[in-house]
């Protein structure tokens, strides 16, 4: 398959979205919203951070127009704003998969015991 080639103002967006894909606590924050909106406590919470710490991460993936923030009252409602980035996820959760499988086996196949020949 061929990439498409992309002005550089495109390549800067694209930049923008993997930036703020490279970290694993925001790979969680995602996860988590997978199924529905959360609160910023609820996502403290379910991603074992401080709340200032999550609001970081919250406001770079808002940046990167991967989650939408709500506003309700005292609390905000976070949720995906580009539904691309589950596909993206797993594409290469997928790929990443395929190739630990294939150093299992690799290494499997390895580190097996010889077989004893049978003498007659």
């Amino acid at each position: 398959m061929k990439i498409k080639t992309l002005d550089p103002q495109a390549l800067e967006g694209v930049s923008r979205i993997f930036k703020a894909l490279c970290e694993p606590i925001r790979l969680r924050i995602l996860q988590e919203l997978q199924e529905s909106e959360r609160t910023v406590s609820d996502l403290c919470a379910a991603v074992g951070t401080s709340q200032p710490n999550l609001s970081k991460h919250l406001k770079l993936l808002v940046d990167a127009h991967l989650l939408r923030r709500r506003q309700e009252g005292n609390s905000a409602y976070y949720s995906i704003a580009d539904p691309m980035v589950h596909q993206l996820c797993e594409m290469i959760c997928k790929g990443i998969q395929k190739r630990l499988d294939q150093q299992v086996r690799i290494y499997s196949s390895a580190h097996r015991a010889p077989r004893k020949s049978r003498a007659s």
